[in-house]
């Protein structure tokens, strides 16, 4: 009789006429345990049956048996389980029958493996069809459009019904194809280069990239493509989603909002002449106010559309001087307490204006605070240090000298060293440091106030 045993279990996979009920004790010991341990072959006779192996024949085997022979089957130097074999000869298993025993042994290790490598080789096989079934359906049923191509010869390879109908293609013309056919003259030079971006090394990319569909329109992708490995190729796999009505609408959007910019701009201009009227003596004074406040700002290496949002402010700081009667306003003499006191109005009144204008730059606020001091004098909030604005800073400095070199219905001009050495004394203090050395050195690179001679101001 056979048997065969595996180490993995107890229960022999061909057939099992014995009960291994103690296999796993370690106190307990049988041949074809012995033999899938030592990777040696076991015989054990009746009549010899003793320690170790005379427990087991006295509680398993039948009397019948004479001899029991455990062969291990071996594959790779691993011993995978074992063959028993009983004989009623109490002196069977010569050595020639021993050897002829060990070949088949052989021969059943090698028979069992293959067995077990078709299984496993007809599971994944079987995973993977089920696989590429589902990648299949993916590739067919996704709502992007998916594109691969050879990045070498630059020639389509596969492409999903979503493609085609973004390019207005059927699968097998995209896939005759090469990337030239599918770009504009002017646009070739750049889809080449991303083919090249991925020859050079690049794994993944994101960008939009404009494709000519069949009837030779324009349409712009947002694109992510990837290096892929199909039956072996390296191809490059694109995943397209059409940004072609988006693209136009932001640029509808965009120029949309540009002449709403343009608009307003020409709208505040028209504001701030309106207030100069009023007041003949400061004709042009926040335009000058304006020009060198966007000249300290580019010094400062500001943003453009900071810079933007300052000049447009300085257009219009003095605009809530319409409140403030002309009389004082043209005054050629100083003003008493109660006549500064209105003209100290104007900060706010330009404020509750403004505050209702939907400006992209904070306007009313840079109004509100072009006259408050770094040390908290200023008003009308009296605020301190980096309370106020940037923009808010370069307006009082801007203001102050533009003021100071200009002529006034109480005073003739003090031109422009007089202006800058007032901000330089009071730098720190009343105005801030890193505006008033950018006014500064504004006026060193030769910037000019219009309509006035302007000083020296090597030494100031």
């Amino acid at each position: 009789m056979l048997t065969i045993v595996s180490p993995e279990d107890n229960h022999g996979f061909l057939s099992n006429p014995i009960t291994l009920t103690n296999y796993n004790n370690a106190a307990y010991t049988c041949p074809m345990k012995t033999a899938i341990q030592t990777g040696e072959p076991v015989v054990v006779r009746h009549k010899e049956a003793c320690p170790p192996y005379s427990q087991w024949w006295r509680k398993t085997i039948s009397n019948d048996y004479g001899t029991v022979l455990a062969l291990p089957i071996i594959y790779k130097d691993c011993t995978i389980g074992a063959l028993n074999i009983y004989s009623v000869d109490s002196e069977a298993f010569n050595n020639e029958e021993l050897m002829i025993l060990l070949e088949l042994a052989k021969d059943l290790a090698y028979g069992i493996s293959a067995l077990r490598t078709n299984e496993k080789h007809t599971k994944a096989m079987a995973d993977l069809a089920l696989s590429e079934e589902r990648y299949r359906t993916l590739f067919e049923t996704a709502n992007e459009g998916i594109l691969i191509a050879d990045p070498v010869t630059q020639k389509m390879e596969y492409a999903n019904p979503a493609m085609c109908n973004i390019l207005g293609y059927t699968a097998d013309e995209l896939t005759k194809l090469h990337v030239s056919e599918l770009s504009h003259e002017d646009d070739l030079t750049y889809v080449l280069s991303e083919f090249q971006s991925h020859l050079d090394g690049a794994k993944t990319l994101s960008y939009a990239i404009p494709l000519m569909k069949k009837d030779r329109s324009r349409v712009i992708l947002e694109t992510f493509s990837t290096m892929v490995v199909i039956n072996g190729k390296r191809l490059l796999a694109g995943f397209f989603t059409d940004q072609t009505e988006m693209v136009a609408a932001r640029k509808e959007q965009m120029q949309a909002e540009c002449k709403l910019r343009d608009t307003l701009e020409k709208t505040v201009e028209v504001i701030a002449k309106t207030v100069e009227l009023r007041d003949p003596y400061t004709s042009g004074h926040q335009e000058r106010v304006a020009s060198l406040a966007e000249a300290i700002a580019i010094k400062l290496n500001l943003s453009s559309e900071e810079i933007k949002g300052i000049h447009m402010a300085a257009i219009v700081h003095d605009l809530g001087k319409i409140y403030v009667p002309s009389e004082i306003l043209s005054k050629p003499g100083r003003l008493n307490e109660i006549e500064y006191a209105l003209i100290k109005t104007h900060a706010q009144a330009g404020f509750d204006i403004l505050k209702e204008v939907d400006f992209p730059w904070p306007v009313s606020e840079m109004v509100l605070q072009h006259h408050e001091r770094i040390d908290g004098s200023g008003y009308p909030r009296n605020l301190k240090g980096s309370e106020i604005l940037i923009g808010a800073r370069i307006l009082h400095v801007a203001d102050v000298v533009e003021a100071i070199s200009s002529h006034r219905p109480y005073r003739p001009a003090l031109g422009v060293d007089t202006a800058l050495k007032e901000i330089s004394d009071n730098s720190g203090k009343y105005y801030d440091k890193d505006v008033v050395d950018a006014c500064i050195e504004v006026f060193k690179d030769g910037y000019q106030l219009e309509h006035h001679e302007e000083l020296d101001v090597g030494h100031t």
